[in-house]
């Protein structure tokens, strides 16, 4: 009783709670979410591991674990977080995997393939909510796009790694082989596999 006549004696506040309730369904409603990958060497390992099973069932030589080709896909997850963008190549900067790969302690004739995974259109804003995944959830999505799954299946490459800094990963595959030199777009890649024909060694 106490209740309601409290509410016939201030009946703005029914319209303050309905106007609040609505407000808070409008918000939840444009509220996105985006995925967000742990990162530690330990997460690295045990991804490149998933990396080498598939490798095993494929007949591929299992690639060991390198620290240098960590530090540098960190490094690109990183840079494509600081200069907002997605893509192989730093479309302000220029630079590539290749082209700082010697910051790393790569040589020359050592070469860095390159697969990414993220949000072209990430944000860090009121109305979005983030859910942490592990790094090894990205193995399945590479598998799943030609181009990343013949890199993560090349037979030429003896060592990797992966990366992630916050929505961005990255897979480095290590090689002699000239695959990976230069810089490219991610537009180009996909503009050579959706035409290239079946590659050798392609699964």
């Amino acid at each position: 009783m106490k209740r309601k006549n409290f509410f016939k004696r201030n009946p703005w506040l029914k319209y303050i709670g309905w106007v609040a309730l609505i407000t808070l369904m409008l918000l939840n409603s444009n509220i996105k979410t985006f995925y967000v990958y742990r990162n530690s060497e330990e997460e690295s390992r045990a991804t490149l591991e998933r990396i080498n099973q598939y490798r095993k069932q494929y007949g591929r030589a299992k690639i060991a674990f390198d620290e240098r080709a960590f530090e540098l896909a960190n490094a690109r997850a990183r840079d494509m977080r600081q200069y907002n963008y997605y893509d192989h190549t730093n479309p302000k900067t220029g630079t590539c995997a290749d082209t700082i790969k010697t910051n790393f302690g790569f040589s020359n004739d050592e070469f860095v393939a390159e697969n990414i995974l993220g949000y072209s259109d990430f944000s860090e804003g009121f109305f979005t909510r983030f859910e942490v995944k592990p790094m090894t959830d990205t193995v399945e999505s590479w598998l799943n796009s030609r181009g990343h799954r013949y890199n993560l299946l090349f037979e030429n490459h003896v060592a990797g790694a992966v990366g992630c800094y916050k929505d961005k990963c990255v897979f480095l595959g290590v090689n002699h082989k000239q695959f990976g030199k230069g810089c490219h777009t991610a537009a180009e890649g996909k503009q050579h596999w959706d035409s290239a024909p079946l590659q050798p060694g392609e699964i």
